[in-house]
């Protein structure tokens, strides 16, 4: 006699530890065919068995800039437990590893005075008690031929 389970995995982010790699709402990975691949959904990275943590961060991020009107679409946490993300407006924010909820509601904050600087490519950094610093993306130049 054989009995099978099938359980089914909803995922709710990619993971890029691999291709095909999901995360379900409860953080475990699981591996789908790449061409199944849902698109839409956020991107996270992190140390092995990390998912349930970063899916946390990813909840608590989104919910402090979406007065904003922005979100996270992408979360990584290196192996230091240091912090950055990309916001749907292709901000870069990177947060280290202390104080780091803090930090961001000191960014949401201040963004709406600098929001010249909010522009897709910029890499905000938040990682100063007082401040941030900000680096601009460097303009293309297209040669002509």
């Amino acid at each position: 006699r054989l009995t099978v389970s099938i359980k089914p995995y909803t995922p709710v982010a990619r993971w890029l530890g691999g291709a095909g790699q999901m995360v379900d709402a409860q953080g475990k990975v699981f591996s789908v065919p790449p061409a199944q691949v849902p698109n839409g959904l956020p991107n996270l990275a992190g140390p092995a068995d990390s998912g349930s943590q970063l899916l946390a961060q990813l909840a608590k991020f989104n919910t402090i800039v979406a007065p904003l009107g922005l979100k996270v679409v992408s979360l990584q946490e290196d192996q230091r437990g240091g912090w950055r993300c990309i916001l749907n407006n292709q901000v870069r924010l990177l947060l280290g590893s202390e104080d780091v909820i803090p930090a961001l509601k000191r960014w949401v904050a201040i963004a709406p005075q600098v929001k010249e600087y909010l522009v897709a490519g910029a890499t905000m950094d938040l990682r100063y008690t007082n401040g941030f610093a900000v680096a601009m993306p460097s303009a293309t130049t297209v040669n002509s031929q």
